[in-house]
């Protein structure tokens, strides 16, 4: 099973080891965070939680299909926390068949406007011309 906790913040690298072998580090408390979401995803049944930090990144229409689902407090390790509010971004996957010669990802233009007009839109147009993301959350 596939879990994601989307969060934005800063994050600090670095390499930790000895001479024989040296590991890639990151310390945030904003890595924490996410990881706190990817938890969390098992307790509320989602593959996939976002922060309100990150849900404010999102395009309007993203931001649409996204369901609240509750308001939590992740205690830091100086005790002290601020309340988050937590969404979903539920994914149907059985509900649309896929044509075995479709690729994911590829937009399909209707006859009166050309892919490019549709392409320029950016990302915003992305959740109303391609299908495999209009039917990601059908039936829900």
């Amino acid at each position: 099973e596939l879990c994601v906790g989307l969060h934005l913040g800063w994050t600090i690298a670095g390499a930790i080891g000895s001479d024989l072998k040296v590991d890639a580090s990151f310390v945030s408390p904003h890595l924490r965070t996410s990881a706190r979401l990817m938890r969390a995803t098992a307790t509320y049944g989602v593959p996939l939680l976002l922060s309100t930090a990150f849900l404010d990144l999102l395009c309007p229409k993203a931001r649409e299909r996204c369901r609240k689902i509750d308001t939590v407090r992740f205690v830091a390790q100086d005790g002290c926390s601020e309340p988050d509010t937590i969404f979903a971004f539920d994914i149907n996957d059985s509900s649309h068949p896929t044509p075995p010669e479709h690729m994911v990802g590829e937009v399909v233009a209707p006859v009166e406007m050309p892919k490019e007009a549709i392409m320029d839109k950016g990302v915003e147009m992305m959740f109303v011309m391609d299908q495999d993301v209009v039917h990601a959350q059908d039936g829900i």
